[in-house]
């Protein structure tokens, strides 16, 4: 294993980030740019601080994924991304191509899908570190994939030991945990009235989803037998849809992901039609 590193990042996720973090931003012909702002602002600390070696943001693609073909209510209670987030994305993507970030994206799949194919593809080659704010992500932590995070300013880094700190169980049996205790965010199901508590008690005693199925006889008390048998429906279709597809194929390797923050330069026709004058001065002084 190399000490370089690889930097991949859940676009959507920093561009809702970037969008309610900054109120109001927009340019003198009234075009929003408050999510475009705030998303290279974080994605330059990133590369001030860490000094990434390789990058790739990946992003969702606007159509049904196969996760609503398995089950059409997925997501069913999320509100739309707002207009004037949606108008802000191609300039999000317009910032990254200017300074030859990698955007990956694959039709029928989340961005999570895409980053856990670039884990599964380059993993044995590079340390990774996933910048997500995304429960199910952190089922991609291993010996040499963290996942990257800041929570009220402050920089958080997440392994298998603190993942097991936090939700009782280790990464690979996250999908597990989701499955049984649901999650409301996405509609997922779970076991009707099992919590965290118990998900991560039943995934200790006796392994995942398919295990705790197979042993239902032997859980105690009754009250919990009784939830998970009737729910087992439910409680394997939850981790059909919280298990994450490693298996997208992308015709790129390592090397094309390379990071040269040298090129900043070419934000500065993009920065001057969005009005980001002060962004302009800071690279022209090179204090970016």
């Amino acid at each position: 294993m190399c000490n370089k590193n690889l930097f991949l990042v859940d676009g959507n996720s920093y561009a809702y980030r970037a969008y309610y973090a900054i109120k109001g931003l927009k340019n003198s012909k009234g075009f929003p740019t408050n999510a475009v702002y705030g998303f290279f602002n974080m994605l330059n600390r990133i590369i001030n601080e860490e000094c990434p070696d390789y990058m790739a943001v990946a992003f969702d693609v606007k159509a049904p994924t196969f996760r609503h073909e398995v089950y059409e209510d997925y997501k069913i209670h999320r509100k739309p991304m707002p207009e004037d987030l949606v108008s802000q994305l191609p300039w999000i993507k317009k910032v990254l191509s200017a300074i030859g970030i990698t955007i990956c994206e694959a039709e029928g799949y989340e961005a999570d899908d895409v980053i856990a194919s670039l884990v599964n593809k380059f993993k044995k080659e590079i340390n990774i570190f996933v910048v997500s704010d995304d429960k199910d992500i952190l089922q991609l932590i291993d010996n040499n994939v963290m996942v990257y995070k800041y929570h009220n300013g402050k920089k958080i880094i997440l392994n298998s030991e603190k993942v097991k700190q936090k939700y009782g169980i280790y990464p690979d049996k996250i999908p597990d945990f989701l499955a049984l205790k649901g999650d409301k965010s996405d509609n997922i199901p779970g076991v009707c009235g099992i919590g965290k508590k118990y998900s991560a008690e039943l995934i200790s005693q006796y392994g995942g989803v398919e295990d705790i199925i197979s042993n239902l006889e032997k859980i105690e008390p009754a009250i919990l037998r009784d939830k998970i048998k009737e729910n087992v429906k439910d409680a394997v279709l939850s981790k059909k849809l919280t298990v994450l597809e490693k298996s997208i194929s992308f015709h790129f390797e390592l090397g094309d992901l390379i990071l040269r923050p040298d090129n900043r330069d070419n934000l500065i026709p993009i920065f001057k039609d969005l009005e980001f004058n002060n962004l302009i001065k800071k690279i022209k002084s090179n204090t970016i």
